[in-house]
């Protein structure tokens, strides 16, 4: 009976670890999506609106992104590009 019990307890302390381990794989995956969604996601959205809106004619169009990395030198072109669409195409159309 004594054995039985040991069995039983081993086998409860087992799932309880389980859930435990489950429930942190959980935790971390949600956090790495959460980091993934605003380190990522977010910029890359923000870019697409902006380059919709640049291309509808909002010359005005610029994005806030400043980060060291790649989403942040292609921010500085779009930027770059943005304000040199706004200073031409006034003169574009004078002249048409």
């Amino acid at each position: 009976m004594q054995e039985e019990a040991e069995a039983l307890e081993k086998e409860q302390l087992f799932w309880q670890f389980a859930i435990i381990i489950t429930a942190l794989v959980v935790l971390v995956s949600g956090g790495f999506r959460c980091i993934l969604t605003s380190r990522l996601v977010l910029p890359i959205a923000d870019l697409t609106v902006a380059a919709a809106l640049l291309s509808g004619g909002d010359w005005n169009q610029r994005v806030n992104i400043y980060r060291p990395d790649e989403l942040g030198t292609l921010a500085k072109a779009f930027n770059r590009m943005a304000l040199q669409l706004q200073k031409l195409f006034p003169s574009l159309e004078a002249k048409n």
